[in-house]
């Protein structure tokens, strides 16, 4: 047995997690209480009046231009009102954006005000354990050796194989000098959250709180002491979520959805930090949590019910938040801007497969959104979920009807319809404008910001290239779990597919490219379906360059802009 001493005194004591029961409202009595904590009101205003004004003004531009000939129809009315639906979804980043980039956060170095027992869970399923296990353990260190607070890591394994478990028990072996516990379940009940779960009935009780960890995640040291500090400091808050970045990988696509968390994660990062204040959410991973608070409030019941929407709740991390927030905990977000970091996937097919999963977790959101006692704010965290990914429906039936319309019927309303589409199109475009704006300026040296600038501009592209399969990839999602068929996901995998299994994969979009531009070369449609005819028909071939290994050193400029 590993560090059987340590482990007799650990399980000594059992916690319990009961099961929350969602129809009813539920108060921890040892909830410090929020009541006297300021609510960032002006930043809330910023946030929904701004999204709300542009769909008023996108619906109103689209409506007189539709009315030039006359009453709106009613594949027009229906265009203008799904429209300005999506027009004010998407200036939420926009409100987001503009409040980081007017707003200072606190710092986050704050002095503990007395010490913490804190766990650092690494949980793990079939990953390879040496890519894995040696980063928390190098962390565990550097905590020992800088830190006021008593760390442990734990490793909760639910990996099925014999031969991925006996790797994972030979490198805890290895670091017998630490402290360092592996747990082991050969059935993963509830999967990750049923595994935290399993742990804290047994050996939570004696820590004060928890690291969480997810496989390809990780912390350096001083956030990690930054969260530790926080939580110290401020004895009403029971979870405090970092805003990870995304590591660049290995592949192009990882390479782009790098640049895309650390050029404009950081501003996104200190506008949800504003906003969110103590309603901030809970991402699964990179977070910090009270121990006895979230055994106490967070317990998941199972969903009742038919089909896939019922059992287990699989996105358990905004549900837990919402839970905590409802016993009167606090649940914040640490603006850190570095320091906190996640892989992503390969490609884009093992991309939209982890998707898929998340997709139909939060559809499992709509049964949790009436629940009894939720913060408004929880409740907005819960239906923004389920609409990232119905907004994907909302397009394509918004193309499909603008298809339906012929050109000529906007008449001399043409040009406000443009001036709409133009609109949108600066709204998409502003946040990363923004995020651009607010990293190049604390970078040395013109040539410095320069590449940066030139990254994100290449980042914009490609996003945009890609924006089409991915919204007909989310609607095939979606009816794929409307079908009730099942939907899993295993571990990130590298990339080594071929063309062919990018075009088998991607024959949909194929199919509706090539169909779109027969269409525009007999002259049934405009123009305006041209770009989207290309990336769709083309989407195969970019998905493949995607998953090409980047050349060395090719995202260097991010490390060097993470660190400063």
């Amino acid at each position: 047995m590993l560090k059987s001493l340590a482990l007799q005194k650990d399980s000594a004591e059992t916690l319990r997690m009961p099961d929350q029961v969602l129809g009813a409202r539920f108060t921890d009595q040892a909830a410090a209480g929020l009541s006297s904590r300021a609510i960032p009101k002006a930043a809330r205003l910023v946030l929904f009046g701004l999204p709300l004004a542009f769909s008023v003004i996108v619906g109103s531009i689209l409506a007189a231009a539709f009315r030039t000939d006359g009453q709106l129809s009613f594949v027009e009315a229906t265009l203008v009102a799904l429209m300005a639906l999506l027009s004010g979804w998407e200036a939420f980043p926009t409100a987001n954006a503009l409040i980081g980039f007017n707003t200072t956060p606190k710092s986050s170095h704050i002095k503990a005000q007395s010490p913490l027992s804190i766990a650092i869970l690494a949980t793990i399923r079939g990953e390879n354990a040496h890519d894995v296990i040696p980063g928390k353990l190098n962390l565990l260190r550097a905590l020992q050796q800088k830190s006021n607070h008593s760390f442990a890591v734990h490793v909760l394994s639910d990996s099925p194989s014999l031969v991925q478990v006996e790797d994972e028990r030979h490198l805890v072996r290895a670091a017998s000098a630490l402290s360092v516990f592996y747990h082991h379940r050969p059935v993963n009940t509830d999967y990750k959250s049923g595994n935290v779960r399993n742990w804290i009935n047994g050996h939570g009780a004696a820590y004060d709180a928890f690291i969480i960890l997810d496989a390809d995640s990780e912390l350096n040291l001083n956030t990690a002491l930054a969260l530790a500090n926080s939580l110290a400091a401020d004895s009403a808050c029971g979870l405090i979520q970092t805003v990870p970045a995304v590591l660049a990988g290995g592949t192009h696509w990882q390479g782009m959805q790098a640049v895309a968390s650390r050029v404009y994660g950081g501003l996104q990062g200190r506008g949800l930090s504003a906003w969110m204040g103590d309603e901030a959410n809970y991402f699964g991973h990179n977070a910090i949590i009270r121990t006895k608070a979230f055994a106490a409030c967070a317990g998941l019941p199972h969903l009742e019910g038919r089909g896939l929407w019922n059992g287990t709740i699989l996105s358990h991390d905004f549900v837990e938040a919402a839970l905590l927030r409802r016993a009167g905990w606090a649940v914040r977000l640490l603006p850190a801007e570095s320091g906190s970091f996640e892989q992503a996937p390969a490609d884009v097919i093992s991309h939209l497969r982890r998707d898929a999963r998340w997709c139909l977790g939060n559809f499992q959101h709509s049964r949790i959104l009436g629940a009894a006692g939720l913060h408004p704010m929880s409740r907005f965290h819960l239906l923004g979920g389920i609409f990232t990914y119905l907004s994907s429906v909302v397009w394509l039936a918004t193309l499909v009807l603008w298809a339906t319309l012929d050109a000529a019927q906007a008449g001399a309303g043409g040009n406000l319809a443009t001036s709409a589409f133009l609109l949108i199109a600066i709204n998409l475009l502003l946040p990363r404008v923004l995020g651009t704006l607010y990293v190049t300026a604390r970078l040395p040296g013109t040539v410095f910001r320069w590449r940066i600038a030139k990254t994100a501009i290449i980042e914009t592209l490609f996003s945009s290239l890609f924006a089409p399969s991915l919204m007909l990839q989310r609607v095939m999602i979606i009816g794929r779990i409307l079908a009730n068929r099942r939907i899993t996901w295993a571990p990130h995998e590298k990339a080594n597919r071929n063309f062919m299994d990018y075009c088998v994969f991607h024959v949909l979009e194929l199919i509706a490219g090539l169909g779109l531009l027969a269409f525009l070369e007999r002259g049934l449609m405009t123009c305006w379906f041209l770009p989207l005819a290309i990336c769709l028909a083309s989407t195969p071939a970019l998905s493949c360059f995607a998953a090409q290994p980047t050349k060395h050193g090719a995202h260097e400029n991010l490390n060097e802009a993470s660190s400063l």
